[in-house]
């Protein structure tokens, strides 16, 4: 699988080289879907706001800053979804 993307199951995401990519399955259409990029002491680093999406996958990318605009380290976060 070497340079080929693997999408799995799970709340981590790896920032490497000032950028991130992702995907959420949604069961169901939401109106407005929101992701939550997290550091490791919980602190929310950058909330990307994806809008109105249909139901199914749904693919994100972060490019490494945060909400104040700041690059953000290399490293491994979490993220949470709200719809």
């Amino acid at each position: 699988m070497i340079g080929h993307n693997v999408l799995v199951n799970g709340s981590n995401l790896t920032l490497a080289n000032g950028t991130a990519a992702g995907a959420v399955n949604l069961a169901s259409a939401a109106d407005k879907l929101v992701v939550t990029i997290s550091g490791s002491g919980g602190n929310i680093v950058r909330q990307l706001d994806l809008g109105s999406q249909p139901a199914g996958l749904t693919g994100f990318t972060w490019d490494g800053r945060t909400d104040a605009g700041d690059a953000a380290a290399d490293g491994n976060y979490t993220l949470s979804v709200q719809q």
